[in-house]
């Protein structure tokens, strides 16, 4: 029986995966679902439960933590719980590069 609340999507698109921790591990990986609390990727490598992640999607950034890494078929199939979805991080660093100054604004009459 089916638990989940949300439907999943499936997904392949390769994205690079962050794992954080003593020693902090950029990779490759490969989606194989994505819901709007969770993501299943396809990774190289076994990676601990409970550590965290950031997914770069595009412009869109996911954080989480692994859930589970068991072995599947090439490599390691991981769960992801995200916590945190961050988008638009084109625009916003585009924004960044065409703002005037503050001091053109600030009112330094008194």
């Amino acid at each position: 029986m089916e638990r989940r609340s949300e439907a999943r999507i499936p997904s392949r698109q390769l994205v690079w995966l962050t794992v954080f921790g003593a020693n902090e591990i950029r990779c490759r990986a490969s989606t194989i679902d994505i819901s709007s609390r969770g993501m299943k990727l396809m990774v190289a490598w076994r990676f601990a439960e409970d550590a965290v992640v950031e997914i770069e999607l595009g412009d869109m950034r996911y954080f989480g933590e692994i859930c589970y890494c068991r072995p599947g078929p090439g490599g390691f199939i991981m769960g992801i719980e995200v916590t945190r979805v961050f988008t638009g991080l084109r625009d916003l660093a585009q924004l960044r590069c065409v703002r005037e100054p503050l001091s053109k604004h600030a009112d330094t009459t008194g």
